[in-house]
């Protein structure tokens, strides 16, 4: 039978209160003559605990969340000195919450630890102050202050639902067998109690009570020496929550290992008596009754894990396996080890696992031979896997394996991560739905990608995406199938190899096909003079992938379009001559041997598109540019260039272009972007949804733009940018030159300066310089300025929008304050007809959209 609800309960109360204890004193220092509690703190997320101590003089229980107030801070400690204190834990919050307590010392505790004893007395009910010295004859002794930090096996997990509360008796002892040799010892350390709430899934809404069940997860943060008893769910439940390991070499982790902690969520069954309990301790009572017991059978469920690693980790490997365990083995629920024989069955349920920026040094190992066992929802994300061995079987980076074919292992992602020197990269067995993207292999010496049904028949394999990853040096075939069920859908995309294959330079294989299974199999790049063994992978459609500068450059130059798989250092000019450049969010950089008189990309005709790509670090020369040509820039960045040559690192003439969705950020340069700066043409651009930010311009503005051109400047945000001017020239954050059809709207205008360095201008502007005919409308301008050489110019101050003509409609934005004032914030140098200046319905509020960029009024 099952152990009752209420007792399940009261363990947890029992966990709540003992944590709670210690809540308010997240550090503490324990000495011979003297016991403090400092940095006291609360962590609670969004929802909120109070914890409070009874004070005698007040005869009732008060709050010290918001203090610094020690607990325990009596100053004279000696053997058999008993201190004792009431505590009270409240529910504040209008939602119910989940908790869980975690223990962290990262030293040593000296032996002083040892001898005082920790004492415990939990109530539902506020307790009274105790009057006699026999009070401990009535509270539990859960251990040292040594045992209480670094090996209570009590479950730290309880629940409160809207203003409930539990209380508890705490009592310290310093034992009266402590001798001399304790005197003048500190504790030698310090540890951290903290507490995390989470929503629990108790109220209801129009539907039922799933609503919140998605809650943040709890974080812990784990070492080297205390990650496996967190595993264990010595510490802790894990449901939903997320260990964060800090730095350290940390050896095997065992993960969802039955064992007689509550926090492993693990349900002990004995077969022979229909017998099952999520006690350990009723489940060894049972076994102890004197009659006969089959194997013992244990279920253990993990739902929500995520192991994040911080910098400077790295991971031996893991292992989660279940199944029938036999000796050598240990029984962690019972405390028992064997050699030989049948030790215990398991069965393991996983649902949702995440491994996070993990270096591994060994296998990932997830396997079973129990036919009940799910695994759904393992990630790898951002993991590095170095295992040092190429030649022996079992030194794959990650292993994922079913013994049976009943789809229960399935929903393995990969995703961003590095394998090398690996025997296999990823290997699975009778598994369905995989996914390996973006991801680079580097010298294995069989299979990349294994993807392998067993002895069971075909696999339904359900989906199967591989896409966008990097292959080098793979001593074998790359990918290789075994027999492929009916129900698979296989999308192989955008792959990139070099110097792969098996001694027949088959790069791709299956054992078998089933009818029915689907393919989408294109753009990818296997190498010069490679095999592909089965029909259904060769590519349906092709588009160059370029990994070297050599490539990147050959392909370019042949009109081809073109995808970027690596990093790449370009050494020479690269010129487009049409097609698309997707850079695929990887990042170009110049070598020192580069022109600099040059450009880094080139297009004198056709239409180009360049998306996707980070140039970083360009020196002198623009990053892009165009001579009658039809450019389009999309979700590009472009940072820490340090463009110097004549006008910016876009520069574009005598061709329509557009800019969007694309950050400039850091540049020191002429302007950022300049159209049609050599010649006037009838052509469009458009600038929208870009971000501008800190940079440093040598030349008239950030975006400049000449005669005749249709220009739109439409949702963009330019911040703390500075254009210096020198001479006689003219400045601003945005320049539209003498030209009609322009329209400037939605756009945020914070902190920009402009600065003539040599004389007194009054033709500058911390925000918009115009000819005349625009709309210029939604905008916010805050904070903009301008300055010469003698200091703050009288004209286009910090509202900045200057126009040389009239005709222009200023209605509809928001001024930070002050509406423009004709003749000092704008004004209309030349006489034009109409000569009208609109300043009508100023913005009074504003808001900025999620990314900052765009105004909504």
């Amino acid at each position: 039978m099952k152990k009752s609800t209420k007792h399940s309960l009261i363990l947890s109360a029992i966990s709540l209160l003992i944590c709670a204890s210690m809540l308010i004193g997240t550090t503490f220092a324990w000495f011979t003559d003297s016991v403090t509690s400092t940095g006291n703190k609360i962590q609670s997320g969004t929802l909120s605990l109070d914890l409070l101590v009874y004070d005698k003089t007040a005869g009732d229980y008060v709050s010290i969340k918001n203090t610094e107030d020690a607990i325990f801070n009596y100053e004279k400690w000696e053997p058999g000195y008993t201190e004792v204190k009431l505590l009270q834990v409240k529910n504040l919050g209008t939602l119910a919450l989940k908790w869980v307590a975690q223990f962290v010392s990262e030293k040593q505790l000296s032996a002083l630890a040892d001898v005082i004893d920790v004492y415990v007395k939990p109530s539902a009910t506020a307790l009274a102050m105790p009057t006699e010295r026999d009070v401990l004859d009535t509270y539990t002794k859960v251990g040292t202050v040594a045992e209480f930090v670094n090996t209570i096996e009590t479950t730290t997990k309880g629940e409160l639902l809207e203003g409930e509360s539990a209380y508890l008796g705490i009592a310290l002892k310093m034992q009266e067998t402590a001798g001399n040799e304790y005197q003048g010892l500190d504790l030698g350390g310090e540890f951290d109690i903290r507490i995390f709430a989470t929503q629990l899934t108790a109220e209801s809404d129009s539907f039922d009570e799933q609503y919140d069940k998605e809650a943040p997860n709890a974080t812990y943060e784990v070492t080297p020496a205390n990650i496996q008893a967190y595993l264990d769910g010595e510490y802790a439940d894990l449901e939903n929550a997320t260990l964060l390991l800090t730095a350290g070499d940390y050896g095997t982790l065992y993960l969802g290992r039955p064992t007689k902690h509550a926090g492993s969520n693990t349900v002990y069954i004995c077969n022979t008596h229909g017998y099952e309990t999520d006690s350990a301790e009723e489940f060894a009572t049972h076994l102890g009754d004197g009659t006969y017991h089959t194997t013992p059978l244990y279920e253990t469920t993990v739902r929500n894990l995520t192991l994040k690693a911080e910098d400077g980790v790295t991971v031996d490997g893991v292992l989660v396996t279940s199944g029938h365990t036999v000796g050598p083995a240990t029984d962690y629920v019972l405390d028992k080890t064997i050699t030989a024989g049948s030790l215990y069955y398991s069965t393991l349920r996983i649902n949702g696992l995440t491994f996070d920026g993990i270096t591994f040094d060994g296998r990932v190992n997830i396997e079973t031979s129990d036919a009940k066992t799910v695994y759904d929802g393992v990630s790898f994300v951002d993991c590095t896997f170095d295992i040092g061995d190429t030649v022996s079987s079992n030194k794959q980076g990650i292993r994922y394996y079913n013994e049976a074919n009943n789809g229960n292992v399935k929903n393995l992602t990969v995703d961003n991560c590095t394998f090398k020197n690996c025997y296999q990269g990823v290997y699975t067995a009778n598994t369905n739905g995989i996914t390996v993207v973006n991801s680079e292999f580097d010298t294995t010496g069989h299979n990349a990608i294994a993807i392998q049904s067993t002895v069971h028949g075909a696999v339904d394999l359900e989906s199967v995406v591989i896409e966008n990853n990097v292959f080098k040096n793979i001593n074998d075939r790359i990918i290789r199938f075994g027999e492929i069920g009916a129900d698979s859908d296989i999308s192989v995309q955008y792959n990139y190899a070099r110097n792969s294959g098996d001694e027949d330079k088959e790069v791709i294989k299956a054992v078998s096909i089933d009818s029915g299974a689907e393919f989408d199999v294109k753009f990818n790049d296997w190498g010069a003079g490679t095999v592909i063994a089965n029909s259904e992978f060769s590519d349906t459609d092709t588009v160059a992938l370029v990994g070297t500068a050599t490539e990147f450059k050959t392909a370019a130059e042949s009109g081809k379009d073109v995808y970027v798989v690596e990093d790449i250092e370009v050494v020479e000019r690269i010129e487009a001559k049409g097609g698309v450049i997707d850079g695929n969010g990887k990042t170009i950089t110049m070598s020192d041997a580069f022109n600099k008189n040059d450009t880094v990309i080139y297009a004198d005709a056709g239409a180009v598109t360049v998306k996707n790509l980070t140039f970083d670090g360009i020196d002198r020369v623009a990053a892009i540019r165009t001579l009658n040509a039809e450019l389009t820039v999309d979700n590009c960045t472009f940072a820490n260039c340090t463009q110097s040559m004549t006008q910016g690192i876009i520069r574009c003439n005598l061709g329509n272009a557009t800019i969007t969705n694309c950050r400039f950020t850091d540049n020191t340069c002429t302007m950022v972007i300049s159209f049609n700066y050599d010649a006037s043409n009838d052509t469009t651009i458009m600038v929208e949804n870009c971000l501008f930010e800190n940079n440093t311009c040598a030349e008239t503005a950030v975006v400049y733009t000449i005669t005749d051109v249709g220009t739109t400047i439409k949702g963009n945000s330019f911040i703390n940018n500075t254009v210096n001017i020198s001479g006689n020239n003219n400045g601003a954050t945005v320049y539209v030159g003498f030209t009609e059809n322009v329209v400037v709207r939605d756009n945020l205008f914070s902190g920009n300066t402009v600065k003539a360095l040599e004389s007194s201008r009054e033709r500058l502007s911390g925000g918009l310089m115009l000819g005349y005919k625009a709309v210029v409308t939604n905008n916010v301008f805050i904070n903009n300025s301008v300055e010469n050489k003698f200091g703050t110019s009288d004209l286009g101050r910090s509202v900045t929008a200057s126009a040389y003509y009239g005709d222009i409609d200023l209605s509809g934005n928001y001024w930070d304050g002050g509406v423009p004032v004709y003749g000092v914030d704008y004004y209309n140098e030349y006489d034009y007809v109409g000569n009208s200046v609109i300043v009508d319905n100023p913005l009074t509020t504003y808001t900025i959209d999620d990314d900052g960029v765009g105004v909504k009024a």
